[in-house]
């Protein structure tokens, strides 16, 4: 383990929100959407967020795609940024515009802005010699150049234009730095923070911002640029993948894509393959957890996380300074981390956690009759659902039609589309609508619960959970289709995923007050989305089982019961 590749050794930096997000582990929530292959991705960036993540306060749009060379997909995407754009600038004062194209001109990668600038029509002249039709936007721009030419911050020089002709609006135009070659020329980012220039280089510059020039400053970016250091892992990843296409005999030796890995196929015909399979699991576990875990050590030998309450819209409760929520299980290899969780002396760990409790709010809250009934009869869920679509016995569901059936499933509670069904099932769009269609018309009331929710939705401009929480949802008053429908999907899901939030919050105040009346000494130590984990004293342990089990699955009162599994252990991993 002494040669892994450690991307934390180097000074990585990227300009782009989702990098941020996805090399910090972190659980931020995020709107997203698909307009055929391509992604949009809005994050809201709020004051405890922004400390976290280390991004200014502000709206982060992200447009991602594959190929630009075929003029069909790049009128999509023409398409796609349009819209959006035209909505974040939906609430500026228009009335006179500054568009800066930021970078140098003589450097491909760093030409975007002034490259950008010539495509440009400038108006503000017009408006000095005449008055123009009135559909003209008043339009000037500037190519300021970069500091090693013109001996100046870029920041002084807008600033010094702003003052003199009095834009109600910036617009800065910049190539960004990511951290993974696939961004490249891939990606659009559209923020209303503005802008720091040279930040994803390491060689930050003065901030061009409302902040700064007091002038609202909307800033467009493509990352064009990464560090020498990524480009090295990214290369090695690549041939990892590259391993994983595959010959498919089924359809005449094409290659395709295999997700599954085909190492983990032919990792018994060579030692070595067994030998690289393990070496990676490990490298990512000793970078991600191992490492990181210690540095998060405290004087009293405990690691302490912060939870809050308010950050997430759904109302769960969320982690940071470490995120305890996102520790592994997937493998033996990443659960053996939870080892390292260990109770006091004299005390075990008992996890006890929620089985399915989303989908059990979704058939109380939708009324739906076979649902209800599956869980009062303690049926496999996924299994009866197979049964049901499928029309087949449920002794010969097999586990294809089960894995159909629980993405299904899920994929109700959170909206899904038929395409959105063909992505995680990796079918044609027409199979998966009829997946929907025989879910929908099995399941009768369920449809209807939909429309019901998403027209209240509408009228209100907000949502309630079972415990009368509101989430207000401005999306749904968006000009913009895709917009209004990525608030429908939050329609549907906030009530069910915020029911079950305000659920497990509920049993854990009675469950508190509780060991308090008791005067027990155990403790809840953490929440993890739908479970909760004690330190168990050993002389409590009986105590703590029945209490626990009666505040969870008592707490609220509904169609169908909830139901609580117990595990105890000398660690978390044994606890689960």
């Amino acid at each position: 383990m002494n040669h892994e590749i450690d991307l934390k050794k180097y000074d990585i930096h990227t300009d782009l929100v989702l990098d941020t997000i996805e090399n910090s582990s972190l659980s931020i929530k995020s709107d997203t959407y698909n307009i055929d292959d391509i992604k949009v991705t809005k994050v809201n960036v709020d004051e405890e967020t922004s400390k976290i993540l280390n991004k200014k306060k502000g709206n982060y749009i992200t447009i991602e795609f594959t190929d630009v060379t075929d003029i069909t997909n790049r009128e999509k995407v023409t398409k796609v940024f349009e819209d959006e754009l035209k909505t974040i600038l939906s609430d500026y004062d228009k009335s006179s515009i500054l568009i800066v194209g930021l970078g140098n001109a003589k450097s491909t990668p760093d030409s975007l802005g002034p490259k950008a600038l010539e495509n440009i029509i400038v108006t503000r002249h017009l408006f000095l010699l005449e008055n123009p039709e009135k559909n003209i936007l008043k339009v000037s721009k500037i190519a300021p150049g970069v500091m090693a030419d013109t001996g100046i911050e870029t920041q002084d020089i807008i600033s010094s234009i702003a003052r003199k002709i009095k834009p109600s609006l910036i617009i800065v135009i910049d190539a960004l730095a990511a951290s993974t070659i696939s961004r490249i020329n891939k990606s659009i980012q559209i923020t209303d923070t503005g802008i720091h220039p040279g930040s994803g280089i390491g060689n930050m510059r003065k901030e061009i911002s409302n902040d700064t020039l007091g002038i609202p400053v909307i800033a467009i970016g493509i990352p064009t640029v990464v560090g020498s250091s990524i480009i090295v892992y990214d290369t090695i990843n690549y041939l990892f993948k590259h391993i994983s296409y595959i010959k498919d005999n089924s359809s005449k030796n094409k290659l395709v894509f295999n997700r599954y890995n085909y190492l983990d196929k032919i990792k018994d015909k060579n030692e070595i393959v067994e030998k690289v399979l393990e070496y990676r699991n490990l490298s990512k576990l000793y970078a991600n957890y191992c490492v990181g875990l210690l540095d998060e050590i405290r004087e009293d030998g405990k690691i302490h996380t912060i939870f809050n309450s308010c950050l997430t819209r759904t109302g769960r409760l969320s982690s940071s300074k470490p995120n305890l929520q996102n520790i592994p299980i997937r493998s033996d290899y990443s659960k053996l981390v939870r080892k390292a969780f260990i109770p006091e002396d004299n005390s075990i760990l008992m996890s006890s956690d929620y089985s399915q409790i989303e989908l059990r709010v979704f058939a109380h809250m939708a009324d739906a009759k076979n649902l209800q009934e599956a869980f009062i009869e303690d049926k496999d869920i996924h299994a009866k659902t197979a049964s049901d679509i499928f029309k087949v016995p449920i002794e010969q569901v097999d586990k294809k039609m089960r894995r159909i059936a629980k993405t299904v499933n899920f994929g109700i509670l959170y909206g899904i589309s038929s395409f959105g069904l063909s992505e995680d099932l990796k079918i044609d769009v027409a199979s998966a609508k009829e997946f929907l269609n025989n879910y929908l018309n099995t399941y009768q009331g369920i449809k209807e619960y939909m429309e019901k929710e998403k027209e209240e939705a509408y009228q209100k401009g907000y949502v309630t959970t079972i415990m009368n929480r509101r989430r207000k949802i401005d999306e749904l008053k968006s000009s913009n289709y895709m917009v209004r429908s990525s608030g429908e999907r939050m329609a549907l899901n906030t009530p069910i995923q915020g029911s079950a939030a305000d659920i497990l919050k509920k049993a854990m105040v009675e469950l508190y007050r509780a060991m308090q009346e008791k005067k027990l000494k155990s403790k809840i130590l953490i929440q993890v989305h739908d479970e909760l984990v004690f330190n168990i004293y050993n002389d409590e342990l009986e105590i703590m089982k029945e209490l626990v089990k009666e505040k969870m699955e008592k707490v609220v009162k509904l169609s169908v019961p909830l139901k609580v599994d117990i595990e105890t252990g000398n660690d978390w991993y044994e606890a689960k």
